[in-house]
């Protein structure tokens, strides 16, 4: 069996087999099966960029056209140095700074209260909190990790960017010092998982949901492949990085109920397969991100997408349109990852006929004014068609994937 397990290993790129095979340590092995002991314990198939859930040539592209002369980016260029100036004066945030103590008793343990949880104006206490589906409360926000480590990974992105354009060292410092105080310094760094996050006060002390607040992780990994060739982002910070996206990813897939995120008819599964196959990818697993990726077409396109392009769970929410599209962003990484993989979710259509472009087609028909969206959104009665803005990120994307007009059109 071991023979045949380190094979696995290599035609699958999946490490699981070697764990596998390690179990059967003590087990002799003949002399016909010696020479597979020498297996390789992963297959040279790294992706050829170091970005993962962004087209990483598009922006090597931009790069070049911008060196060369050309002037259409200058106000983005802009605003991104500006958004970077300011992540450079950032503390360097840790799980520490929490006030609250998770469950566990252990600081290093990422700890959250869910955004649409409130306390119960009909109880002494406010316990047990109620649910109000998409009102934010602004104090559960900030009562564990997640006011913090959401304005670390919007600074590291920041910076990301600006050192890709910029080659200017002091971005790659601080993003290198936001990095390792929150994830690498044994003294400040988060436990890799996230099995506290996402509590209902008075309910459960965390819970599966919580899994879509790695949603900013995948881009946050992306700005590190951005930092390549930096003399203060090292080698080792690297590896270490991918030590902790591994044992996170361990996590994620087998410690119950972790894996549940994964069933969730709706963007929770979308965000845990993104969070999961970009870890893979990083982490080097590109098996596995090939087996997660393939699983996608099933447990996300078939359950998920109708083949006239509605996304039903989504369209069910309060804020109908801004799940649409923050659902549908999802799915765009995940086909990004596909290219980088070789699984090609961009034209899978599934046997029923939905497919991901489908759904960008259903929302793109919206972005036009003319057509009235019919369904509820507590953000287009607060901000009107403003909302519809946020989607252009996607018809971008289409428009490079499949070459469409009507893409064009929409964004």
């Amino acid at each position: 069996l071991r023979p045949l397990l380190r094979q696995a290993a290599v035609a699958y790129d999946d490490e699981s087999y070697l764990r596998l095979a390690g179990k059967l340590v003590d087990t002799p092995v003949d002399e016909y099966h010696l020479h597979y002991l020498f297996y390789p314990k992963k297959a040279k198939t790294r992706p050829a960029s170091r970005l993962i859930s962004i087209d990483g040539r598009a922006l090597e592209r931009t790069r070049t056209r911008i060196r060369n002369g050309d002037k259409s980016f200058d106000e983005t260029i802009a605003y991104v140095l500006k958004e970077a100036q300011a992540a450079l004066a950032l503390p360097a945030y840790s799980v520490l700074d929490k006030p609250l103590t998770p469950p566990s008793g252990d600081k290093h343990d990422y700890m959250s209260v869910g955004g649409y949880y409130w306390p119960d104006p009909d109880t002494p206490d406010g316990l047990p909190w109620i649910f109000r589906d998409g009102k934010v409360n602004p104090d559960a926000r900030t009562a564990g990790d997640w006011t913090r480590y959401e304005a670390m990974n919007l600074a590291v992105q920041r910076l990301g960017l600006a050192y890709f354009f910029t080659q200017k060292e002091k971005y790659a410092e601080k993003a290198a010092s936001l990095l390792r105080t929150w994830f690498l310094d044994p003294a400040t760094k988060m436990n890799p998982h996230v099995k506290y996050s996402h509590a209902w006060p008075g309910i459960v002390e965390g819970s599966y949901y919580g899994i879509i607040e790695t949603r900013y992780l995948p881009a946050t990994l992306d700005a590190i492949g951005m930092l390549h060739g930096s003399k203060t982002w090292r080698a080792e910070d690297e590896a270490a990085m991918r030590d902790w996206c591994a044992a996170f990813l361990e996590w994620m897939l087998h410690d119950e109920p972790a894996p549940e995120a994964g069933k969730v008819w709706n963007n929770h599964s979308t965000n845990y397969f993104v969070t999961a196959v970009s870890f893979a990818l990083f982490a080097g697993k590109y098996g596995l991100a090939r087996d997660l990726l393939e699983q996608t077409k099933v447990k996300l396109v078939q359950r998920q997408i109708r083949r006239d392009g509605r996304i039903p769970f989504e369209l069910e929410r309060n804020r109908a349109w801004t799940y649409s599209a923050a659902t549908l962003d999802g799915y765009c990484k995940l086909a990004n990852m596909g290219t980088l993989a070789g699984v090609d979710l961009w034209r899978y259509q599934a046997p029923d006929g939905s497919s991901l472009r489908k759904a960008l087609a259903f929302l793109a028909h919206y972005a036009d004014p003319a057509n009235v969206w019919p369904y509820a959104d507590l953000d287009f009665q607060k901000r009107g068609r403003e909302v519809t803005a946020w989607a252009q990120i996607l018809f971008t994307q289409a428009e490079t994937a499949y070459d469409d007009k009507p893409f064009a059109k929409a964004m």
